[in-house]
């Protein structure tokens, strides 16, 4: 990459980085194992499954043999298979017998009409033990907590106040709130001890946080963000990762926030997913966007994306931004293929210089958190508590908020059971109704008006839908 003098032409700058082009002419996508090539305990693992997509000429193709095979490390047989004219793009499933712990070599070979081998793909496919810490996701990307789905719910910094003599309730529990990420661990502890005594104090609340994976905090700084990763750093964050790894107050590890805004080298944060994901393949990575864009981006550098889109609510009036686009960041992250949590804004940007800008009301709150549920979001975060913890509409409309969300768990821990509702009588992009059928025998209608005003739509239902509806927490019915 380089710099120069439009007039003179002279070089002004000049900046190197290593470039690794791959072709393969094979791609595997699993389907069980679901998440990160892994089988893992309490799962049932009957079933090898996985797509299979050939990036071959067609002609070549039809005349290819294609054997796959999975071998436990003696490179014994576990099953095998072979296909004759392949598709470009087919569905394989095959019985599994029970796998112990260990790792399984995955194998696809091509071989062309004279036998010889003109492709090959290998996959690393694990069965883990049981781990009791461990908090991975499933097929659907739902959390899940000793093998049971976990509503993982709070707010951002938990764990300080606006002003450090302020005094705030310290016990949250009562709250419902149940996961959020601490300020001490990444930018002011130092040190094994420090860190594992504050998560100690995490666990004995009954709380999870998410946290970075690096030592040095300058690992995430703007300098080294668009750098490629060396292998001291990589070294360095596998340690950290497995030191904590195991500790019961860890949800999750937090890679970048807002790496468009760096903008952080896509192929460094794929590396320290990869990193993580292999030092601890019990915990899943997570990355904020502000952006669209960068959810796209950045959507294969991490399990899930939790985008951040702030509408920033405006002192006697609505917002600078359309409150719906909290929908439209969460249904690109859901399209991904990666999981979905969602931070939306509980915070008023005032309180950081921004002039007429005010908190969101409990409306506002709620509107945004039943916008990320009806596109699929299964874990909620606002940002942030240091800063909101003195308004009302955080200390008293967040408990309530909290207590809804549990008594929703099974509707939002169901992300694939949503179907989209016609309607009349409002802009299509100022409503959103969709329709959650038979979760564990209820079935639920989501609607959330989007526009600065009261509106009458009409709903469509399916046919053979109920004619009258419960309004959860409102004591009322339609």
């Amino acid at each position: 990459m380089c710099s120069s003098d439009l007039r003179s032409n002279i070089l002004l700058a000049r900046r190197q980085y290593p470039v690794r082009l791959d072709y393969t002419p094979i791609a595997v996508r699993f389907i069980a194992p679901a998440w990160r090539d892994n089988f893992y305990a309490g799962e049932v693992a009957g079933e090898l499954k996985f797509d299979l997509k050939f990036q071959l000429d067609p002609a070549e193709l039809a005349k290819a043999v294609v054997d796959w095979r999975l071998a436990d490390n003696a490179d014994r047989t576990i099953t095998e298979g072979q296909l004759a004219q392949p598709e470009v793009l087919q569905t394989i499933s095959a019985p599994l017998p029970e796998l112990k712990p260990g790792e399984y070599t995955f194998t696809v070979t091509v071989k062309n009409a004279d036998s010889r081998i003109t492709g090959e793909l290998k996959r690393v496919i694990r069965k883990l033990s049981p781990v009791p810490s461990e908090l991975r996701l499933d097929a659907d990307k739902v959390p899940l907590w000793q093998n049971q789905p976990i509503l993982l719910y709070g707010w951002w910094n938990m764990d300080k106040g606006l002003d450090p003599m302020e005094k705030r309730p310290t016990d949250t529990s009562e709250y419902n709130f149940n996961m959020f990420y601490p300020i001490p661990v990444h930018f002011k502890n130092s040190g094994e001890a420090p860190i594992r005594k504050f998560l100690d104090g995490i666990h004995a609340r009954g709380e999870k946080v998410f946290i970075y994976p690096y030592p040095d905090p300058a690992m995430s700084g703007r300098s080294q963000a668009m750098l490629p990763l060396t292998q001291p750093e990589a070294t360095a964050i596998a340690d950290f990762v497995t030191r904590f790894k195991d500790h019961p107050a860890l949800a999750a590890w937090y890679l970048a926030d807002e790496p468009e805004l760096v903008p952080w080298l896509p192929e460094r944060l794929r590396a320290i997913h990869h990193i993580v994901a292999q030092a601890d393949p019990h915990h899943p990575t997570i990355i904020v966007n502000d952006t669209i864009d960068g959810i796209v981006k950045y959507a294969d550098c991490a399990d899930i994306l939790m985008p951040d889109p702030y509408p920033c609510f405006l002192a006697g009036g609505y917002a600078s931004s359309p409150i719906e686009r909290v929908s439209q960041f969460a249904a690109v992250a859901r399209e991904t293929g990666q999981g979905c949590w969602i931070t939306p804004q509980g915070f008023n940007y005032g309180d950081f210089g921004t002039l007429n800008n005010r908190m969101p009301n409990l409306v506002e709150l709620r509107n945004m958190q039943y916008q990320a549920v009806a596109m699929g979001a299964t874990a909620i975060c606002f940002w942030s508590y240091s800063y909101a913890w003195k308004y009302p509409e955080c200390a008293i409309g967040g408990p309530f908020l909290a207590r809804e969300a549990k008594l929703l768990k099974k509707l939002i821990l169901s992300p694939r059971k949503r179907t989209p509702l016609p309607f009349t009588g409002v802009a299509k992009d100022k409503f959103i109704a969709v329709y959650a059928e038979n979760i564990d025998g209820a079935d639920y209608i989501l609607a959330i008006n989007c526009a600065p005003r009261e509106i009458t739509p009409k709903i469509t239902l399916p046919a053979g839908a109920a004619k009258e509806w419960h309004v959860d927490t409102e004591q009322r019915a339609v």
